[in-house]
């Protein structure tokens, strides 16, 4: 059996979804960013540097979470 609150679970559901969208964010701008550089098209290129920069949110959520998490109960 479990010893963590429903809020704890809530909360590692949340952080294996983040740091699932942070994968796809890394993997996919780093996939479309050398696609973009491969086939010499810029906008190719931004799109996979954009998205690398939107893999952050889900990073930070992640530690946010992670801090919560590391609490100790009272």
């Amino acid at each position: 059996m479990s010893h963590m609150t429903q809020d704890q679970n809530k909360l590692v559901k949340a952080r294996k979804a983040s740091r699932v969208a942070f994968a796809l964010f890394v993997f996919g701008g780093a996939s479309l960013l050398l696609i973009g550089i491969a086939t010499a098209f810029l906008p190719q290129v931004l799109n996979g540097v954009v998205l690398l920069a939107a893999s952050a949110l889900p990073f930070i959520v992640s530690k946010m979470i992670e801090k919560k998490l590391n609490l100790p109960s009272v």
